[in-house]
This record gives structure tokens, sequence and C-alpha cells, in this order.
């Protein structure tokens, strides 16, 4: 037997087929059960709090209906006027003794209607002695202490489940303050209420079964419900994890042994106002009965599909052995690393499937290898991108402490010379000193201004829209009338539309105008021009000067932060990077031509195409190097 099932293939697939099947089998079954468990475990706890939904309202409504029970009898014209004569100490003791007997009269024959009223005591408004009671053996002790006559002298009051030194049992107090005809305070009256009689407002087990079970215990962990008090078990209360937890005030379900240690389904909760816990619970047996039946009918039935399907796998074994050894050998050339290799596919049953799914993961494999590689570069480029960021962090930082530092340093200076001329009454120079101080602080504040503009560009944009470039144009013209006098600015028509924000767009125009005419040099006749051209996909504008012109050194330097051709003119170098990162913003590039110094220079920018123009020739740098 042992030979056999090392050396064939059919064997071993037969014999690992059939225990994979019962495997599978018992797992289903399994899976079912637990399946069905979880939903009927749901369902029954839904129902569970269904009932205990209802019973705690069932139960407020109780305890509200024997206040009112209460606030009735304490309010009976009768009693009221028999309890003046009885506290009366003004009539006679005959009277007395008249009153005394009608009044215990009427408060036994409300004891007979109202089976749910224990006991009803009337007690003396100064000193709470009971001064009489359905039950005489309790007339003449004081309950001055007791919650029910304190609270009960002024309101009606519910003392809520307690421990009775009376009875030595669970006992519900309810008082009203008992006055007479003229509303004068004349003493308490307090019943104690039938605890019972929650065996019936509680009994309710629709939907519960054979083994449902709905009770109540206090905070003391004891039984309330009637048929369950004094058990002898039980003598430090009843202790569950349903029940300890309700008592602590937390409420929930789960499942659990209850307090006759038989497994539960249980839902519990704890009633704040009445200070009484709820329990609502049924035996686990009888709420997952049909989750095991579920999950034998599902194990039979796999059972027998199992036999049959291991009957058929032994035809197929043979015809199965040659295509799986040809898929093996593909498998073992992949794990080599070949994933150029492929499987054949001899068959088109399930070996079939089995080879074509082989290949497509093979093809999965090459393509998720090609993709690691990929993001292996991308993450390289992105690293790389990371540094060089870093780096123009870096001079960024260094940069700007540079010359932020100047104007201090002229600040501070000026500041000692300021307090020599003012401490040898020189008031011209300090005059001066301050003007030089006042310079130096504006131009740091100019700094300043202009850096926050430049770090606010990308993130508080103004809403994007259709900018046609020739009034954009025209307005940055107007904007620099004062900074270009003297300068001709022309202005080339059919300038196109681009989308993006206007007003950013009129701080790149109003810049490099400005920029044109502070760098136009001695030229006796200075002109700017603004035009456009279509190239491809997008358009290039440019602002054209006939200025003193740009070295070829500093095309790129002069678009990096405080970076200044002349240091003689005003200015504080940032222009040009604000103008940069404007443009960028906008999906575009800048950069600047010149043939050198006395050539003019020409600053390009680009825009991506908004609409489709007929495109035109650049001009040179020639025509304004006249």
């Amino acid at each position: 037997m042992l030979r056999i099932w090392t050396q064939s293939l059919r064997a071993r697939l037969v014999g690992h087929f059939l225990l994979l099947s019962l495997m599978i089998v018992a797992l289903a079954g399994y899976l079912a059960f637990v399946g069905a468990r979880r939903a009927l475990e749901q369902s029954v706890t839904e129902r569970l709090t269904i009932t205990a939904n209802l019973d705690e309202d069932q139960l407020r409504r109780w305890v509200e209906s024997q206040r009112q029970d209460v606030v009735f009898v304490a309010s009976l014209p009768e009693l009221r006027r028999l309890a003046t004569t009885i506290l009366d100490a003004q009539d006679t003791e005959t009277d007395r003794a008249t009153a005394s007997d009608r009044l215990r009269q009427l408060l036994t024959d409300t004891i007979a209607i109202k089976k749910n009223l224990e006991e009803i005591l009337i007690l003396s408004d100064v000193g709470g002695q009971i001064i009489m009671s359905t039950r005489p053996e309790h007339e003449g002790q004081y309950r001055v202490r007791d919650s029910f006559f304190t609270q009960g002298r002024t309101a009606t009051y519910v003392q809520n489940v307690y421990p009775s030194p009376l009875e030595f049992k669970p006992t519900l107090t309810i008082s009203s303050p008992l006055r007479d005809l003229q509303g004068r305070g004349l003493g308490v009256l307090a019943v104690h209420v039938n605890l019972d009689e929650l065996d019936s407002v509680i009994k309710a087990r629709a939907g519960l079964g054979s083994t449902g079970e709905i009770y109540i215990i206090d905070r003391y962990n004891d039984f309330v419900s009637g048929s369950r008090f004094g058990r002898a078990q039980y003598p430090r209360g009843v202790h569950t994890v349903g029940i300890d937890a309700a008592a602590n005030g937390s409420d929930g379900s789960g499942r659990y042994a209850n307090y006759d240690g038989v497994p539960v389904l249980g839902v519990y909760r704890w009633i704040d106002d009445l200070e009484l816990a709820l329990l609502v619970e049924i035996s686990q047996s009888e709420a997952f009965a049909p989750a095991r039946r579920i999950g034998r009918v599902i194990s039979g039935i796999g059972l027998i599909l199992a036999l049959l399907l291991t009957a058929g796998t032994i035809l197929m074994a043979r015809q199965i052995a040659r295509p799986i050894k040809r898929i093996s050998e593909a498998s073992l050339r992949v794990a080599e690393g070949d994933l150029t290799v492929r499987a054949p596919i001899l068959t088109h049953d399930e070996i079939g499937v089995l080879a074509r799914s082989f290949n497509t993961m093979t093809e999965r494999l090459q393509s998720l290898y090609d993709k690691l590689h990929k993001e292996i570069a991308e993450r390289r480029d992105a690293q790389e991108e990371l540094e060089t960021k870093n780096a123009e962090l870096e001079r960024f930082t260094y940069t700007v402490s540079h010359d932020l530092k100047s104007p201090l340093v002229t600040i501070k200076g000026f500041l000692g010379m300021l307090q020599k001329d003012i401490a040898a009454g020189n008031i011209d120079r300090a005059r001066s000193d301050m003007q030089r101080i006042l310079g130096a602080a504006n131009t740091m504040a100019q700094l300043l201004s202009e850096l926050l503009e430049l770090s606010r560009i990308g993130r508080q944009v103004n809403p994007s829209e259709v900018v046609d470039l020739n009034g954009l144009a025209s307005e940055a013209v107007e904007l620099v009338t004062g900074d270009a006098a003297g300068c001709e600015i022309v202005i080339e028509p059919d300038l196109p539309a681009v989308y993006g924000d206007r007003v950013r767009l009129l701080e790149v125009f109003q810049n490099l105008l400005t920029n044109a005419a502070k760098f136009r040099g001695d030229q006796s006749s200075p002109r700017i021009e603004i035009g456009a051209y279509r190239e491809l996909d997008s358009w290039t504008c440019y602002v054209r000067d006939n200025g003193i012109g740009i070295k070829a050194d500093y095309h790129e330097k002069i678009f990096g932060l405080f970076e200044r051709l002349d240091g003689q003119i005003e200015g504080t170098g940032i222009g040009l990077a604000l103008v940069k990162r404007i443009i960028e913003v906008h999906g575009g590039r800048i950069w600047v031509e010149s043939l050198g110094e006395g050539h003019g220079a020409t600053f390009l920018f680009t825009f991506p195409d908004l609409e489709s123009k007929p495109s035109s020739p650049s001009e040179g740098l020639e025509s304004l190097a006249q």
C-alpha cells in the first residue's frame, strides 16, 4: 500500500482529493454552523432587546401607576379629615378613638381594593412616628431618618427598592405629604408596594421559547421578583456576568452562565431612575439549536458529494498526471527566475484552465517585476529631486538670512550713532541717522513683504478664468506709467487668451515692465515691446527692451532670490523670482535671452494653449538693440 502511494500519482491525487474533500466538508459544516449561530445570536439578541425595552417601559409605567395611587389615597378628603382629628390635640379622646377606627377601616378597605399596596402608614410630621398602619405591630415606631419620610414631607417621593428593616426583604416605598382640608401639613402618607406583582408585570415570554426568563435584580444583587426572593442558595446575593455588569450600571448583551450555571444568551441593562437591573435570558442550547441542525445537514450533504467526486477523480487522475507534470516543469523554471516560460495548454478542461492560469500568473509576475523596477527608478528620481529641493532650501535660507541681516546691521550701526548725536545735541545728524534707520527698516519690510508674497503663490490662488492678455497688458502699462516715464511701450496686436489667475498674471507683466524700465541704462530712446507667438500646443509671450542687456552668466542667476544686476538701482531682487514662481504655477516656464551688454534683453514665458491661433515668427533681439 505504501509503495502504491509513493509511486502512483493517481493514488496520491485520489487520496489527497478525498482528504481535502473531507476537510472542506468539515470546514463548510463548521462555517455554516458558526455563520448560522452568529445570525441566530443577532436575531435572538434583537428579540431579547425588544423584550427588555418593553419590560423596562412596563416597569416605569407600573411604578408611575403606584405613585399615582398613593397620590390619590393621600388626597382623599375623608382620609385627610380623619387624620386631622387623630393628630389634633384639641379633639376629645372619644373623637380621636372614633376617627382612628374609621381611618383604620378606610386604610384596610384601600388595601383590599388596591392589591398592589402591601402596607399603608401614616407618620407624624414631627418625629416621623408611625401613627397608623395597616399592620398594627408597626405602630409607634419612628422612621425619622428614612428617605421616604424626609422627602415625603414636601413632595411625592419614590424610594427605590431597598432592604426593608421591618420585612427583611426588598421593598419599594412611595410617600406623599398628608395635608388637612386647609392645606396645612399633618404628616406623611407612606405605602410599601407589593413587589410580588412584578412577576406578573414582566412574566411575558413572547418569542423567548421554553427556556426564556425575565427577572429583576436590585443594586444589592438580590432578586426583586417575588417568586425568587429568599432563595437559600443566594444568601449574599446572586452573581453572574450579566447581573454584575448591570448592577455596576452597564447595559449590554452576551453569552454567559446564569445564576443556575446554565449557559444562556442574555440582554442586561441598568434602569438608573429605578435603581434596578433587568435581565432577559434564554438558554444557548435552545437559541442555537437551528444552527446545529443546519451544520449537520450541510456536513451530511457535503460528505455524499465528496464521495461522488472522489469516484470521478479516480477516472480522471490518469489524464491529469501528464499535463500536471508539464506545468510542474514550467513552474520549476519560473522558480529559477525565468519569467518568460509558459506552460503548454494540452487540454481544455480544468487542467487547461490551470495551465492558462499559470501563464496568466507568470505574465503578471513579469509585469509586476517590470513595474517594481520602474517604481524603484521613480523613487530614485524622487530622492534626487528631494535632495535638489533641500539644497535649494538651504541656499534660500542662507540668502534670506544674509539679505535680512544687512538692514539689521545698518539699523544697529546708526542706532549707536544716533545715541551719540543725541547725547552731543547734534540734531541735524540725529535726523540724518533716523532717516538712515527708517530707510533700512523700510528695506527690511519690503523684503519681508515680497518674501511673503512669494510664499503665497500656489497656495492662496484667486479663481481661475479666461484672461485676455491684450487688456491685461494695457492695464499693466497704465500701472507702471510712473516707473516707465520716457519709455515707449508697444503692445503687439492679437495677444492670446489664456486660462489662469488674472491678478497674478497682471503681477507678471507689471514686474517685467518695471524691470525693463529700471534697466534702460542711458538709452536715448528707451523702447519696450510686448508680444506673443504660437509654438505647437503652447503660446510664448515676451517682454523685450533695448536697455543695458544681460551677460550670459546671469541668464539663470537673475531668477534667484535677491539676485540684482546693479546694486545702485533700487530693488530687492525678489521680483523676477516672484515672476518665475507665478509662471511655473500656471504650467509654463520663463527664461531670458540677451546678446550681452548694451543689446537689450527679452524675457520669454509660456502658457498652455487655450485656442488654436496661427503662429507668428519670432523677432530677434537686434530690432531693439538699435
